[in-house]
């Protein structure tokens, strides 16, 4: 439902939060208190011309009921009422609704030809502004039929895969960029092409492993050989060695060309595991020789500093090649999203203005079109709980607040013990700093060994902290720079946090580490 209250400051009226009569109609009158959400266009507030939600409580003058031929009928009423806005201004008014006198009930439907339908059942009901009842095009699962802004990028990686497959000549590719900027779903893109592709010239399998969740190299190599040899047991004791060998003898047999991809690599556990599963598998080509297995990695990078941390052997033995993926802009932000929400959402399913500021905002970090997706994907679940008949900015604001809180929880979640322990520092220095007051490698050292010795856990050395802080910075959690702190003081790395300081707090102090003896 949509009003304008006042036309003068375009206040409208979102949603009927609650309603409850507090008197019996007479004769044709009645009140009702409502209780409303609000909210403003004024092209003076801010962002983009978007202000937070304000409640107001008013109160019904008029009771008329409306004929319309079924049951409930409608009621027309003015609502009276006085906002008190944000930045002081006030306004007083009224305006005429009209909703239903009395919701149908389940034994009595609008619509007589119509079954009654129980709760559970209304709640299985597609949402009118949706073309069907999925919402999948707007997941980071879904694969478009095509990749908006991606060509460049879809046309070097077909290449290198379709020199492998035509001519056995495998190429090592390095993939780096930001988060959201389509590095796994361009790769996903591709690989699904050549897994459906007919009458290739030899057969060609496809390995993917996100090692996000596979942080060890023992770990990494127990994923490969699982998918080489589905359904084939491995021992939960199984030596690595071993494990090596049954990879090795697995590629041998497997006889085709093999696309290794290592999603997220820089989330191996330690430097060394790094090296030692890029080693590995770079070694394996020598290992295969005279066998008709050629073997191609594909390692993908949030850290745009990746390749610098491996071994100089091992960067001459993969004699790799490097692609970057730059962010997106609000524009292909943009139409990346009016293309996903053609194939979900009906003609006038969104409100004007909707995915323009998702796009904004996703702009306005780092040109993340997974999060822009996401912001669009949880505005559509809360209109469809809500029952509306559109999505609003108001459910995009709303959207905008939860997943702020389930992403900062979600990337805290795969931090190590040792990393989460520092992002707390981090935050409750940041929450603590009082004009502008820096915060500096120092003080995070400072802060973190004291929640160490809170906890009763070992702090690590000043060099494990400094590279776990490149690690927390390349998963988008804060920012360092290089600040001269004047003659002859020298110069010291500021940190700022770029997540919310306080949510940060609330979510890592409910981890298991502050309630192990509970």
């Amino acid at each position: 439902m949509e009003c304008y209250l006042d036309r003068d400051r375009e206040i409208f009226l979102r949603k009927i939060e609650r309603k409850k009569r507090v008197k019996q109609p007479a004769e044709g009158k009645g009140w009702w208190a409502i209780r409303a959400r609000l909210h403003s266009t004024n092209a003076h507030t801010h962002s983009g011309g978007f202000r937070s939600p304000m409640e107001v409580v008013g109160c019904v003058e008029e009771f008329i009921p409306q004929s319309t031929g079924r049951a409930g009928g409608l009621t027309t009423f003015t609502l009276n009422f006085h906002i008190q806005a944000t930045y002081g201004e006030s306004a007083c008014g009224g305006c005429r609704l009209s909703m239903p006198k009395d919701p149908p009930s389940e034994s009595h439907p609008s619509d007589p030809s119509l079954p009654s339908l129980s709760f559970f059942e209304r709640k299985l009901q597609p949402a009118p502004f949706l073309k069907g009842r999925s919402l999948e095009a707007l997941t980071e699962k879904f694969d478009p039929p095509r990749l908006l802004h991606r060509d460049a990028e879809v046309e070097r990686i077909s290449d290198i895969i379709a020199s492998l497959v035509r001519d056995s000549d495998p190429t090592n590719l390095f993939i780096y960029g930001k988060s959201g900027s389509g590095k796994t779903a361009t790769v996903n893109h591709v690989l699904e092409h050549v897994r459906t592709a007919k009458n290739l010239p030899r057969p060609t399998v496809t390995l993917m492993v996100n090692c996000r969740n596979q942080v060890s190299h023992h770990a990494l190599l127990g994923r490969l050989l699982e998918q080489l040899e589905p359904g084939v047991p491995i021992p939960i004791n199984t030596a690595w060695g071993d494990l090596h060998e049954r990879l090795v003898s697995a590629c041998r047999k497997a006889n085709a060309n093999i696309v290794i991809v290592l999603d997220e690599v820089n989330r191996l556990v330690k430097i060394r595991e790094e090296c030692d599963a890029i080693y590995t598998l770079s070694n394996l080509s020598s290992e295969l020789k005279g066998s008709e297995t050629t073997i191609a990695i594909f390692a993908i990078s949030n850290d745009l500093h990746y390749g610098e941390r491996l071994d100089q052997s091992i960067h001459s033995r993969l004699q790799v090649q490097k692609m970057h993926f730059p962010p997106y802009n609000r524009h292909q932000l943009s139409e990346i999203l009016d293309d996903r929400a053609k194939m979900v959402f009906t003609g006038d399913g969104l409100e004007p203005g909707v995915i323009d500021y998702c796009a904004t905002v996703a702009a306005q970090t780092h040109g993340d079109a997974r999060q822009a997706l996401a912001l669009l994907h949880k505005a559509a679940v809360i209109a469809n709980k809500e029952a509306a008949h559109q999505v609003t900015m108001h459910h995009v604001l709303d959207a905008k607040v939860a997943l702020n809180h389930d992403q900062i929880a979600e990337g805290i979640k795969g931090l190590t013990d040792h990393e989460k322990l520092i992002l707390l520092a981090i935050a409750r220095l940041s929450s603590r700093s009082k004009n502008n007051e820096l915060v500096t490698t120092g003080a995070v050292l400072d802060g973190y060994r004291v929640i160490c010795r809170e906890l009763g856990m070992e702090p690590l050395t000043l060099q494990s902290v400094s590279r776990l802080l490149d690690d927390i910075g390349s998963q988008g959690f804060i920012t360092s720079t290089v600040k001269s702190m004047g003659r002859g003081k020298g110069r010291t790395t500021v940190i700022n946090i770029t997540v919310a300081a306080g949510p940060t707090i609330d979510i890592i102090q409910e981890d298991h580490l502050f309630h192990a003896g509970e």
